[in-house]
């Protein structure tokens, strides 16, 4: 009997040994397509490329890594690693919302301006006092005064309410009535267009004392438009301001003088187009330097020098020349 028990469990010792070692290879086997296809390594991936120096390059990265399925274990194998990267992530995320909040805050648009007070008062130059602060305010947002309100209607004021009138089919007497207050009030838009002559065949030089712009023309096609400012309040001969306009009206050149002075008020004029005895296209020192504050003596001033050049090498005596 004994030797029958010894039998039978010499029998069984190889089919023990064969189930303990079976298993475990059915186990480990499907694990090689299970981690490849397991939705977690992906999210993985996505968080190693935030600690990343350069985003691009380890989005490119971590997009290959699980393309190779020869390399799953190096994945599973380091799970305190996925422990880490979610705490860079999470500080780095933090971080974002304060870089966007210093951005955030923006300059609010400015407060309506509250003239009521003031529309009934008349203002001129060398006035004083709120009204007038409130009218500068006014004229700044029409994008015609340049400076701070400072409640003194002085000579740069004065050509600011010229350039608004002028732009808005005003009377240009650089007084601040009924009429301008109405319209700096109701924010009354600046006008546009040009007369049909500006349109005329040949060379044209189509200024607007609107638009505050000199263009040329060559049989009705624009070939370059610049700024240029136009007479205004400005000194006379005693030193007292008055207005010297620039006359709206049709004209024809009739001389250019690259080096042209003025005696009266002596001052160069480079590259003056003329076509009126006191009205000049030319180059102005002044303007460049002071801008829209000052004015001419009923000129065309232009700003830039290389522009005034163009404009004399480009304009022809017998030019039209249409101002409005």
């Amino acid at each position: 009997m004994s030797r029958r028990r010894a039998a039978v469990v010499l029998a069984l010792v190889p089919l023990l040994a064969a189930c303990a070692t079976l298993p475990p290879q059915a186990a480990v086997a499907p694990t090689t397509p299970a981690v490849a296809s397991s939705p977690l390594a992906a999210p993985q991936a996505t968080v190693e490329e935030f600690p990343a120096p350069l985003p691009a390059p380890a989005s490119s990265s971590a997009t290959a890594a699980p393309s190779a399925t020869a390399q799953p274990a190096a994945t599973s194998a380091k799970p305190s690693a996925t422990a880490k990267p979610s705490a860079t992530a999470t500080a780095k995320a933090s971080a974002t919302p304060k870089a966007s909040a210093s951005v955030a805050p923006k300059k609010s648009p400015s407060a309506p301006v509250d003239a009521s007070a003031c529309t009934g008062t008349t203002l001129a130059l060398n006035a004083k006092g709120d009204c007038v602060a409130v009218a500068q305010k006014l004229l700044s947002a029409a994008q015609v005064l340049s400076g701070s309100a400072n409640g003194t209607f002085a000579q740069s004021t004065a050509n600011a309410v010229l350039n608004y009138q002028r732009s808005r089919g005003l009377t240009d007497n650089a007084v601040i009535g009924p009429e301008v207050w109405a319209a700096l009030t109701a924010g009354k838009p600046a006008q546009a267009g040009a007369p049909a002559a500006c349109s005329a065949s040949g060379v044209v030089l189509c200024a607007s004392k609107g638009a505050r712009t000199l263009t040329l023309l060559r049989d009705g096609q624009a070939v370059k438009t610049i700024n240029v400012r136009f007479g205004g309040m400005t000194r006379d001969d005693n030193g007292k301001l008055r207005i010297f306009p620039t006359v709206s009206g049709k004209y024809s050149v009739y001389a250019k003088d690259a080096k042209a002075f003025s005696d009266r008020w002596e001052s160069s004029m480079p590259y003056s187009i003329k076509f009126n005895p006191n009205m000049y296209v030319h180059y102005s020192g002044d303007f460049a330097k002071r801008g829209y504050a000052g004015s001419s003596h009923g000129c065309i001033n232009v700003g830039n020098l290389n522009d005034a050049k163009w404009f004399f090498d480009n304009t022809p005596v017998g030019a039209k020349v249409v101002v409005y």
